[in-house]
């Protein structure tokens, strides 16, 4: 049986340059872009659990990324000001961490 996608949001504040530009290239290429610093990824518990394992080697001590599951409860009361809407398209590419809403933090 095949994992449902779910939806992501991951922050960052990465103080150095050089690893904030290598890790947002692996999280742009995983999800869409909301702004610089964040990125909505749509995938799988495993493919997510993934993508943290190979980001996390890439972290430094200062560096701070939050990682937040928007189950699907919380995507219905999301209000949107401005342009634009939650990604929601079918991603096989990439990679999740709890089954309950809560922040997930590697700092």
């Amino acid at each position: 049986m095949s994992e449902a996608n779910q939806l992501w949001v991951i922050v960052d504040d990465i103080p150095d340059r050089r690893r904030r530009y290598r890790i947002r290239d692996r999280l742009r290429f995983a999800g869409t872009v909301i702004r610089p610093g964040v990125v909505e990824i749509v995938t799988t518990p495993t493919r997510m659990e993934r993508l943290l394992r190979d980001i996390s080697g890439l972290l430094g001590p200062d560096d701070n990324l939050r990682i937040y599951r928007i189950c699907e409860n919380c995507r219905q009361v999301t209000t949107i000001f401005g342009p634009g809407e939650l990604s929601a398209q079918t991603c096989t590419r990439f990679w999740i961490a709890s089954e309950s809403c809560r922040i997930i933090s590697l700092i």
